[in-house]
C-alpha cells in the first residue's frame, strides 16, 4: 500500500495547487515509479516469474492527460494525443518551476525529485534524451543529498542509477543506430563495424550500470545492459566485472544459421517511426510481395 508523503507543504502560494498535482503524479515517501510499483506483474500462479523492465518512455505520464475520443473522426486520436503531450509537459514543468522558486529551505526536496522524474519521462517520450538526462541527474543528485534525513529513499537512489543507465544507453542508440545508421548498426551480436562512434551514451551507461549493480547485483536487466554497453564500446568482456559477465557462448547461434543483413535502407523501406508491426504478403495479387508497416502512434499512417 502506498504511504502518503510526510512532508509539510507549508508554502502558502502552493497550498492549493501542489497537493492536487502531487496526488495526480503519485508522489509517495520511499517510492518512485519502480516497475514493481506499477502492478504489471500479473502472471498466473505457478507458471514461473519474470523481471519487469525499467521503462523510460513517458507513456504513463502522458496517458494521465489523455482523453477518450468523442467522435468517430480518425484524426481525433492524433489530436488528443498531441494535446495530452502538451498538457503533460506544461503541467509538470510549471509545477517544477514553482517548487524551484520556493527555494531549498522550504522542504520540497522530495517532491522536486519526483517532478524532475516526471519532466524527464515526458522529455523521453518526445525523444529529447538530453533534457531527460538533465532532469534525471538533477533529481538523483538532490535525492542523494537528502538521504541522511530520508534513508527510506535509499532504494529509490539505486533505482535512479538504473534509470540513468537506460537513458544514457538510449541516447547512444539514437545517436548511433538512428542518426548514423548503416547496415551493421544495432544488429546483435554487435560486429566491430557496429561499435558506437559517438561513445558518450554507452560510456555513461556503463558507469551507471556498474554503480547500480554494486547495490543490486541480482538485477538481470542491468547486468544484460551492462554487457551490451561494453559491446557497443568494443570493451567486452574486459570492461565487465567478472561477477556480472555474460559469457560470449550465451549468444552463440547454431552453425549455419548465418547473420541477418539490414537491406532496408537501399530498398527505401526504412521509415523512422515509433514501434509497431509489419506484415509481408501479396495483398493485391500482382505476384509481388507487399510490405505493410504500422505504428503505435495515432498520428502516423499505416
Amino acid at each position: 500500500m502506498r504511504r502518503a508523503s510526510r512532508l509539510n507543504l507549508e508554502w502558502r502560494r502552493l497550498v492549493i495547487a501542489l497537493p492536487v498535482m502531487l496526488i495526480a503524479i503519485g508522489i509517495v515517501a520511499g517510492q518512485l515509479r519502480t516497475p514493481e510499483a506499477q502492478g504489471w506483474n500479473r502472471r498466473v500462479a505457478g507458471v514461473g516469474d519474470y523481471q519487469l523492465v525499467v521503462e523510460v518512455s513517458g507513456r504513463v505520464e502522458v496517458a494521465r492527460y489523455l482523453r477518450p475520443p468523442a467522435t468517430l473522426d480518425l484524426r481525433e486520436p492524433c489530436r488528443l494525443r498531441e494535446e495530452a503531450v502538451a498538457r503533460a509537459r506544461s503541467s509538470a514543468e510549471g509545477y517544477l518551476a514553482s517548487l524551484l522558486d520556493a527555494g531549498e529551505n522550504r522542504g520540497f526536496a522530495l517532491q522536486t525529485v519526483q517532478l524532475r522524474n516526471e519532466v524527464a519521462q515526458i522529455a523521453a517520450y518526445r525523444g529529447d534524451m538530453a533534457k531527460a538526462i538533465e532532469h534525471f541527474e538533477a533529481g538523483s543528485t538532490l535525492l542523494g543529498a537528502n538521504l541522511a534525513r530520508h534513508p527510506e529513499f535509499r532504494r529509490d537512489k539505486v533505482y535512479l542509477d538504473e534509470i540513468l543507465g537506460v537513458t544514457w544507453l538510449r541516447r547512444g542508440e539514437l545517436e548511433n543506430c538512428l542518426h548514423h545508421h548503416h547496415a551493421e548498426t544495432c544488429i546483435f551480436p554487435l560486429s566491430q563495424a557496429a561499435r558506437h562512434g559517438r561513445r558518450e551514451g554507452a560510456e555513461r551507461a556503463l558507469e551507471y550500470f556498474r554503480r547500480h549493480l554494486l547495490s543490486s547485483p541480482d538485477n538481470l536487466e542491468a547486468r544484460w545492459l551492462l554487457n551490451v554497453a561494453a559491446m557497443a564500446l568494443g570493451q567486452y568482456p574486459q570492461a565487465v566485472p567478472r561477477e556480472q559477465l555474460i559469457p560470449a557462448s550465451t549468444f552463440a547461434s547454431p552453425p549455419g544459421i548465418g547473420r541477418f543483413v539490414d537491406v532496408a535502407s537501399p530498398l527505401g523501406i526504412d521509415p523512422v517511426s515509433t514501434a509497431g508491426g509489419s506484415i509481408m504478403d501479396d495483398f493485391d495479387n500482382d505476384g509481388w510481395n507487399d510490405i505493410v508497416i504500422t505504428s503505435v502512434s495515432p498520428c502516423q499512417p499505416m
